[in-house]
C-alpha cells in the first residue's frame, strides 16, 4: 500500500527530538508514554492532527500522528516560505530599480566567484549579516526567482493540499510523489516542516508530562488553558 512520501523526513524529526534534552522524553517513557509514534490516515484526509491516546492493550499512552496532516504541513511550509521570500526579493529589487532578470544575472555572476572572495565581499558589505548563511541563501534564491517554475510549483502544492483537508475529494497517493524534497530551496522547507512537527509532538508530550491526559471536554475553559500550557512548554523546549 502506498503511503504519503513525507515519511522520508521522519528520521530528521527523530534526530531533532534527540537533541531536546529539556523535554525529558526518557522520563516520560519511564512513566508510561510509548516511545513509538502511531501513524494514522495513510492515504486519507485529516481528521485530527495529533493526540495522546490510552494504550488499551499494553497500558500507558501513545501519541497518534496524522500522516495526512504531516503532508499538509509540508505543502503549507513550501507555499509560505517560497511566496514570502519571492515577495521580499521582488520588493527589494523594486527599491533598487532592478528587475528580477537583472537580479538573476547579478546572482549568477556573484555565486560564480570563488567562495572565499564572495564571503569577503559580503563581510565588507556593511550589512549586519552572517556572510556564510547569506551566501547560502543567495545560492538557493536562484531557484525561486524563476517565476514560471515557481508558479507551477505553487499551483501543484495547492492542488495537492486541497484533498488533504476535504473529505469529499478523492486522494491519489501517486500524485504526491511529484514533490521534490531534495532541491536547494526544499532543504529550507524540510527544516521548517521538521521543526513544525517537532513542536506538534512536543505539544502532545507536554500534555502527558503536565498531567493533562484526562481532559474533561465538557469544560472548554479548562481545555483551552491546558492547550495553552502545552503550547508554551513545547515552545520553550524547542527554544532551549
Amino acid at each position: 500500500k502506498k503511503t504519503y512520501p513525507i515519511h522520508k523526513l521522519d528520521g530528521n524529526i527523530t534526530a531533532i527530538l534527540q537533541t531536546i534534552i529539556s523535554a525529558d522524553i526518557p522520563g516520560c517513557i519511564n512513566k508510561g508514554l510509548s516511545n513509538e509514534i502511531h501513524f494514522i490516515e495513510e492515504g486519507t484526509s485529516i481528521t485530527n492532527p495529533a493526540k495522546i491516546v490510552p494504550d488499551i492493550l499494553n497500558g500507558g499512552y501513545y501519541v497518534q500522528l496524522s500522516v495526512a496532516y504531516c503532508q499538509y504541513l509540508w505543502l503549507i511550509c513550501d507555499m509560505a516560505l517560497k511566496s514570502i521570500d519571492f515577495e521580499t526579493i521582488s520588493y527589494e529589487c523594486g527599491k533598487r530599480g532592478l528587475d528580477l532578470k537583472g537580479y538573476k544575472a547579478f546572482l549568477e555572476e556573484f555565486i560564480s566567484l570563488p567562495k572565499e572572495m564572495a564571503l569577503e565581499k559580503l563581510q565588507k558589505s556593511g550589512y549586519n549579516i552572517n556572510p556564510t548563511q547569506y551566501y547560502d541563501y543567495l545560492k538557493r534564491s536562484l531557484s525561486i526567482i524563476d517565476t514560471e517554475r515557481l508558479k507551477k510549483e505553487l499551483e501543484m502544492d495547492y492542488c495537492l493540499l486541497l484533498p488533504l483537508a476535504d473529505k469529499s475529494k478523492a486522494i491519489d497517493i501517486e500524485k504526491y510523489y511529484q514533490i521534490n524534497f531534495d532541491g536547494a530551496y526544499e532543504e529550507k522547507v524540510n527544516a521548517m516542516y521538521c521543526f513544525g512537527i517537532t513542536f506538534v509532538l512536543l505539544h502532545e508530550l507536554s500534555h502527558f508530562s503536565l498531567g493533562h491526559i484526562s481532559i474533561c471536554e465538557s469544560n472548554k475553559k479548562k481545555e483551552m488553558e491546558e492547550e495553552m500550557e502545552a503550547d508554551i512548554a513545547a515552545f520553550w523546549n524547542i527554544y532551549s
